[in-house]
């Protein structure tokens, strides 16, 4: 087993799910996906392989989600630099306060739109039948050897890919303490931890 991946089990029992996206992007789909599943009991991986479809929309609800977001961070420093230069009278500064406070109501119910729209897309395009067959056999695996700490590595090089809301994955629900690492194709380096949520964690690379 490759030094940089054995690094990976903490536990006698921990199991690491290595997806390996291959080329491909959003645009064009990714048409040979290498799943592989490591146990510390054998120095050899149980290999799948699958294909997964194009899925434009999924990028492009991204980019617009990214937008959002970056429109909230755009206005609050622009408020608060203002607040610190401004002279004007305290009804006006009040009015624009106001104006200041709906726009962020507005931009927040976007990105709640769009962050629930990122994530169905997300499970919509993993649960594509050739990729969620192995998927099944793989947790079929898991549960035989009552595995509850899984690890898993998206090895890819595609930005958006390594931006898309992993932690919200369907499959993860049934390992609530799992940990999500994104690496660099072909070479995983040391990782910085970054608590999602309570459990499901994902792991910066």
């Amino acid at each position: 087993m490759n030094y940089q991946l054995q690094k990976h089990f903490k536990f006698k029992n921990d199991w690491v799910m290595v997806i390996n996206f291959g080329t491909g992007n959003l645009k064009q789909g990714f048409p040979y996906v290498t799943v592989q599943l490591w146990s510390n009991d054998s120095p050899f991986p149980q290999q799948f392989t699958a294909n997964l479809p194009v899925k434009e929309n999924l990028e492009a609800i991204y980019s617009r989600w990214k937008q959002e977001y970056n429109a909230i961070n755009r206005i609050t420093d622009n408020t608060v630099q203002q607040y610190l230069d401004d002279d004007d009278d305290d009804e006006e500064y009040l009015e624009e306060q106001e104006h200041h406070d709906n726009f962020l109501q507005k931009n927040d119910e976007n990105i709640d739109i769009f962050s629930h729209q990122l994530k169905k897309g997300l499970n919509d395009w993993l649960n594509y039948p050739d990729f969620i067959q192995i998927i099944k056999e793989i947790k079929k695996i898991l549960d035989d050897n009552q595995v509850q700490l899984l690890r898993i590595i998206l090895d890819t090089d595609n930005n958006t890919l390594k931006r898309l809301p992993w932690n919200s994955w369907q499959f993860l629900t049934a390992y609530p303490k799992s940990e999500i690492s994104l690496s660099l194709s072909h070479y995983i380096r040391e990782e910085i931890n970054i608590k999602i949520r309570k459990k499901v964690r994902v792991l910066a690379i």
